[in-house]
């Protein structure tokens, strides 16, 4: 009996603490896939909003597919752009992690996210994003899809 309340008590300290830890997540994880029937060039359409204290949007990407065409992420935001691709599906690494960095002061509000391939296959991915300030703290995140394709 008394093994049963330590247990119990342990258990619940550990959710506890467990759930007070989700706070310190820096990044954000997306997924998505590009359906086989679509055209080669077949592409998922995000909107990320910045909160106000925000500088920039980072990002990378993992193709999840075994095989197959080559995918890519591009970031918008007025006349700036980055793009990182993931050459080798399936391997579990992501793309080089890119940073769109707007002028300075228009760090906050919406950027635009293309996640594409280059052939007529289906393909599953994830990508990594977060908004940063310009000392490198994680600011306020939000994602929006657009378009799924």
């Amino acid at each position: 009996m008394k093994t049963s309340f330590y247990k119990n008590n342990l258990l619940a300290a550990a959710l506890i603490l467990g759930v007070s830890q989700t706070g310190l997540v820096s990044a954000h994880d997306q997924i998505g896939s590009l359906l086989g029937s679509a055209s080669a060039g077949a592409t998922d359409l995000y909107q990320i909003s910045c909160g106000v204290d925000s500088a920039k949007l980072i990002a990378q990407l993992d193709d999840q597919g075994p095989s197959g065409p080559i995918m890519s992420l591009q970031i918008f935001k007025g006349a700036k752009a980055v793009t990182t691709t993931d050459t080798v599906g399936g391997d579990g690494a992501y793309s080089p992690l890119v940073s769109l960095t707007p002028p300075v002061g228009s760090g906050a509000g919406a950027y635009t996210v293309l996640v594409n391939h280059t052939g007529l296959a289906a393909e599953s991915y994830a990508f990594i994003y977060h908004c940063e300030s310009a000392a490198g703290a994680h600011t306020a995140t939000g994602i929006v899809r657009l378009q799924n394709q």
